[in-house]
């Protein structure tokens, strides 16, 4: 069973993407509406980032939109260095005591995180599930072992082991080289 993954609001409230009942499932998002209570255990605003980030990244990708630039979102998150002063905020005060709470549910049971953003690499969710697999030293498996079935969408497929899909794959989350199997698990072709 994957013990840590990551998904975004719409895909849960959609039925698209369905944790388990033994997972704990957190939002990582500021100022969350009462709706996102019914559908998460809850929410944990310290792993957002900053406010003073959001609206830095915000203000770049709009004027980025505006001047119709190819992707707006990546060109948002490099021109603000949004990984790097996230993971310097996930190193400091309240977010570095909630990370290391969160570490040790992780080590006890599946966790998913939960945000916005649908494109998980131009979304913190991406940056925090790695900084979660480090510290719970759960890694991806080594190539040639993961375990592939289909993932919750028939364009996506999952690692069983480490939770890892094609999304991270097609993102550059993996830093490994995989090859996809022609035939998965329970005989499905690809």
């Amino acid at each position: 069973m994957t013990r840590l993954r990551g998904t975004y609001f719409a895909r849960l409230t959609n039925g698209i993407a369905t944790p388990p009942r033994s997972a704990s499932v957190f939002a990582v998002v500021r100022d969350a509406p009462e709706w996102v209570e019914e559908i998460t255990d809850r929410n944990l605003p310290d792993l957002a980032p900053p406010k003073r980030l959001e609206t830095a990244r915000n203000r770049v990708e709009s004027t980025a939109e505006d001047d119709r630039v190819d992707d707006p979102a990546l060109v948002a998150w490099n021109s603000v260095n949004f990984e790097a002063q996230y993971r310097r905020h996930l190193s400091r005060g309240g977010a570095r005591e909630v990370l290391t709470t969160l570490v040790e549910t992780v080590e006890r049971r599946p966790v998913w995180v939960v945000s916005w953003r649908s494109r998980a690499d131009v979304d913190h969710r991406s940056v925090l599930l790695e900084e979660l697999r480090e510290r719970a030293e759960i890694g991806p498996c080594e190539p040639g072992d993961h375990r592939w079935s289909r993932g919750p969408v028939p364009t996506t497929i999952v690692c069983g082991r480490c939770g890892y899909d094609s999304t991270s794959l097609a993102t550059g989350q993996l830093a490994q080289d995989v090859e996809i199997p022609t035939r998965l698990s329970g005989g499905a072709r690809r």
